[in-house]
């Protein structure tokens, strides 16, 4: 008996040891609670029976438990469950046709085995838990009305604790952190950016693993239509472990279109076989997305987001890009005196041709692809047979660029409507953004014939008339050889008179 005393105290300690869990222990047996402190907020709690307590046939103020196997859903698992070198965790015994359960040497030194071995049985067999429950903050989350009983706890951070509600009342503390992800864009700073149609656009994403056994760890990169997710030569896909470049065998990158993006799965890091990953590790992904002709414009983003999904069903939440593409709108007009009010008016001109440069010799001009008869975006290097070099003002006198980033560009007028003068020197536009309360937005355009248009359009005025050529140059040259044409005339008449009056 005394012996049997003994062996009930060392399963005592080993099971409230279980998976850095404590118990507090209670006068009479009643139903029980698990209180988690320092729950991660927004997480779901899981908690899973074992085993019943044998509590009439134990010394609740002194001696510790022996449990029943009548939790028909884990016998197979209790009986059967081995540590790495095959031995049991749990002797078991049968008084009066009942089937009691006490832990042996084994369960001690191989408790995180158990817990995550308990844990796998209970998703492969898909049992079902006897409560849930979400922490609503990070303070505390008790879950109560539970019978006295072997207790299997489990989180959606894919960490787990194992402990027993013996005492009635079990304290545990969450010990577990979240997997992290940090995801930026061009540099290891930054949310935004802009850039232009055409261009390739370097995204990095950081991992940081914290749960305590990382297996089935797979990267989710979504992106918005206006991004192309690229991988070759110039633009590669890198994946570096604590900085140490990760062999590509050990990880799959899979392109998917629904949503846009790639998958990255890492290889050989599953269940039951050696991790690549391992608890504290930082993992870099970098790569690149080039910018497509679907790129939104403006005020709106070009999104890429990103996630980790890892063990059975955790994940971390999305981490966020943006991408902005900017767009230059044309205003072509003259002043037109109306009837009667002696007012003047802005007069829509057609027919006025344009080309777009980054130099103001023009020697660096910008494809554009039509896409209506107002509107034209930055051709992609591809797009050799459709894009053209010069736009032209329709009825509306309305032209819009889209595509841009920020810079200073030349718009320079190659032709004048009819009975209009043609611009002498280009037009410099200016684009550039501010960051208001934490987003990218367009600033003004900035050009030599405007002043500074909050509303983000060039306007651009025409003269009608016909212009004089400047002094000095060919109107010169017409001056002198007009006055020597009328003074030859006048010297022919002059003869002619003479000689008629002779």
């Amino acid at each position: 008996m005394k012996h049997t005393r003994q062996i009930f105290a060392l399963v005592l300690a080993l099971v409230l040891t279980l998976g850095l869990c404590a118990t507090a222990f209670a006068d009479e047996a009643k139903p029980g609670s698990i209180t988690i402190s320092n729950p991660a907020q927004g997480k779901t709690y899981e908690v899973f029976k074992l085993l019943d307590v044998a509590a009439d046939e134990s010394d609740l103020k002194n001696k510790g438990f022996i449990y029943k196997l009548t939790t028909d859903a884990w016998v197979t698992f209790i009986t059967t469950v081995q540590d790495g070198s095959g031995k049991n965790y749990f002797n078991l015994f049968e008084n009066g046709g009942t089937k009691y359960v006490l832990a042996n040497e084994n369960l001690k030194p191989g408790i995180a085995d158990f817990a995550a071995k308990a844990k796998a049985y209970a998703e492969e067999k898909k049992l079902q838990p006897v409560q849930t429950a979400t922490a609503s903050d990070g303070n505390e989350l008790t879950i109560s009305g539970l019978d006295l009983g072997y207790y299997l706890v489990r989180s959606d951070l894919g960490i787990l604790c194992s402990l027993d509600t013996t005492a009635p009342n079990a304290q545990v503390r969450e010990k577990n952190e979240a997997t992290v992800i940090v995801k930026n864009v061009e540099d290891t700073t930054k949310k935004q950016n802009v850039a232009e149609i055409g261009t390739y656009v370097k995204f990095t994403i950081r991992i940081t693993v914290k749960d305590r056994a990382p297996v089935n760890y797979k990267l989710v990169d979504e992106m918005t239509d206006g991004l192309t997710f690229v991988k070759n030569e110039t633009y590669p896909l890198t994946v570096t472990v604590n900085e140490n470049t990760l062999d590509a065998a050990n990880y799959k990158v899979t392109e998917t279109t629904e949503p846009r993006g790639f998958t990255l799965t890492f290889n050989n890091n599953a269940e039951g076989s050696a991790s690549i990953l391992k608890t504290d590790d930082v993992v870099t992904v970098t790569y690149y997305a080039q910018i497509n002709e679907k790129a939104v414009v403006a005020d709106e983003a070009n999104v890429n987001k990103a996630r980790v999904e890892y063990g059975t069903n955790s994940h971390t939440e999305y981490d966020t890009t943006e991408t902005y593409v900017w767009k230059m709108n044309i205003v072509k007009y003259t002043m037109e005196q109306t009837t009667g009010s002696g007012q003047a008016k802005e007069k829509m001109l057609a027919g006025a041709a344009f080309q777009l440069s980054r130099d103001a010799a023009g020697a660096q001009v910008i494809k554009l692809v039509k896409v209506d008869d107002t509107t034209y975006r930055l051709a992609l290097p591809t797009e050799t047979d459709t894009a053209v070099d010069t736009i032209t003002t329709g009825n509306s006198g309305e032209l819009v660029i889209n595509g841009l980033a920020d810079g200073t560009y030349y718009l320079t007028e190659t032709k004048a409507p009819r009975g209009y003068n043609l611009l002498r020197e280009p037009v410099n536009v200016t684009i550039g953004h501010k960051d208001a309360n934490g987003k990218l937005t367009e600033t003004s355009f900035v050009g030599n014939q405007t002043e500074t248009d909050t509303s983000g359009v060039v306007k651009v005025e025409n003269n009608a008339g016909a212009e004089l050529p400047s002094t000095g140059g060919i109107g010169t040259t017409a001056f002198y050889v007009l006055g020597s044409a009328m003074a030859l005339g006048a010297v022919i008449l002059l003869v002619t008179k003479k000689r008629m009056a002779a």
